[in-house]
């Protein structure tokens, strides 16, 4: 109830696949992506010009929409699901198949991470442009006022990948996309917590956010709330939890630091 209300371009579809020709499925109450059908040659080739591109266009409409009939109210954010590079690579390939690349043909995989990276930068230039400052200040995703342009990027993949790989091959475009905003707030999930120790360490971010979904159990929870004392440490920490009863909420509440903590529980009987 801390957090202020805002608006943003709708948060389910998958923007920046659907912009790349990825294609996009509906089914009740979900919008999925699929992998790419085409040649990966020809994609990679083009590069990233979304200038006729209808997705691009939907999306920099759907702000202009809400800013003429929202933004004297509250503020529209241009932060929405835009997966990171790694994450657009390994949907472009196939999850199964992109887990493969990136020891088999990490050549491959780099020159689709710049695809994701290029994609990223051009979707948050845009963004930001199309957008007024709100109370001289802008929104992220998270109901979070920043007195700078602030950009939500993540690496879900990672979660299948070893911190090594991760730090070799992807990190360097992450940080392409962390250095696009003076705030940033990275998204990972608590199976990719493993990935957060170098989240940490880079000076640019100002944030990581975990989303706990599903629950740990036994030493794994001792693990995680490790991991996010450490996050904190260095970066303030969002935690968005699915928690099993308030007693447990509460317990996990008072091992954290509560400066710089945005601690969003919700709650799922076991």
């Amino acid at each position: 109830g801390d957090t202020m209300p805002f608006s943003s371009a709708f948060y389910k579809i998958p923007w920046l696949e659907a912009m790349l020709g990825c294609p996009v499925k509906m089914t009740e109450g979900q919008i999925w992506v699929q992998p790419y059908t085409g040649d990966l040659e020809t994609l990679i080739r083009r590069g990233v010009n979304f200038e006729h591109n209808p997705w691009f266009q939907l999306y920099l409409e759907f702000l202009r929409q809400l800013q003429d009939r929202l933004g004297d109210r509250y503020p529209v954010s241009a932060n929405t699901l835009f997966r990171g590079p790694c994450d657009i690579a390994a949907q472009i390939m196939g999850v199964r198949e992109a887990c493969i690349g990136w020891i088999q043909e990490p050549g491959l995989m780099a020159q689709l991470l710049r695809i994701g990276t290029d994609a990223n930068l051009a979707v948050i230039e845009a963004g930001n442009k199309a957008l007024h400052p709100f109370l001289g200040g802008y929104m992220s995703g998270y109901g979070i006022w920043s007195p700078d342009p602030i950009v939500r990027t993540q690496a879900d993949h990672s979660s299948l990948l070893s911190p090594r790989m991760y730090e070799e091959q992807i990190l360097p475009y992450d940080l392409e996309v962390i250095r696009a905003c003076p705030k940033v707030i990275f998204h990972i999930h608590n199976n990719g917590l493993h990935i957060a120790p170098i989240l940490a360490q880079i000076p640019e971010l100002d944030a990581i956010e975990v989303v706990v979904d599903p629950y740990p159990s036994d030493e794994r929870k001792l693990y995680e709330i490790e991991m996010y004392c450490h996050i904190q440490q260095r970066k303030s920490l969002i935690l968005d939890v699915n928690f099993p009863s308030y007693e447990e909420s509460e317990r996990v509440l008072a091992q954290l630091d509560r400066r710089g903590l945005s601690f969003h529980a919700q709650f799922v009987p076991e």
